[in-house]
């Protein structure tokens, strides 16, 4: 074990030390892959262990105020981008975090899961373009980042009490008075994925 080695390997040590005390750890802050290309690297040369700690502790510095900043990108950049593949592992390069990271400080940010969250937004969404008529049902799936007709519709039914067609029909033409309400199953729960509770209420 070369003395660069050695030294990189203190330093990480006491990195990691320093991270722990504040219930955190290198994996929290950064990619593991993109962690072990950086420290493969580091090695090479004194120069390259002085810019793989500068990127470190630039990174371990960041972080503190990074949180509150990474959790409003990603609650964005999901509103904006309903229709994509909002993969857990895709929004947490986004902010550069690791997955289970971002997955832990968006819970106590926010109070739900990503999952959850991305399943309520589009869900809000939807029933936004139902009451568009010229919108084609199938379409609004796809605008809300649903390619199975037949899963969007069963989600949507479960979060609302009602089905797609159900909830256009009733701001096409209904009324409280003449509007038949689904019947109340508390077996019927929510989206497998996610949690969610169904929402038996008439549409406003």
């Amino acid at each position: 074990m070369n003395r660069l080695t050695v030294f990189l390997w203190t330093c990480t040590l006491m990195l990691s030390n320093y991270l722990q005390s504040r219930d955190m750890s290198l994996e929290d802050i950064i990619d593991s892959e993109e962690y072990d290309q950086m420290k493969t690297f580091a090695v090479s040369s004194l120069c390259a262990t002085a810019w793989f700690m500068h990127k470190i502790l630039g990174i371990v510095e960041g972080s503190r105020d990074h949180k509150s900043d990474a959790i409003t990108t990603v609650c964005q950049y999901i509103l904006d981008n309903l229709e994509e593949d909002l993969s857990r592992k895709m929004l947490a390069k986004l902010v550069f975090m690791s997955e289970d990271y971002l997955s832990k400080q968006f819970m106590r940010a926010v109070g739900m899961t990503l999952p959850a969250y991305i399943a309520q937004k589009r869900m809000e969404k939807a029933k936004e373009l139902l009451e568009y008529p010229d919108i084609k049902i199938g379409k609004v799936a796809m605008r809300v980042g649903y390619s199975n007709f037949s899963y969007f519709s069963k989600t949507f039914h479960d979060y609302t009490g009602f089905t797609p067609n159900e909830w256009r029909m009733y701001h096409l033409h209904g009324t409280e008075d003449t509007w038949k309400e689904p019947e109340k199953n508390p077996e019927r729960i929510a989206d497998r994925s996610c949690g969610l509770r169904p929402v038996y209420a008439l549409p406003h």
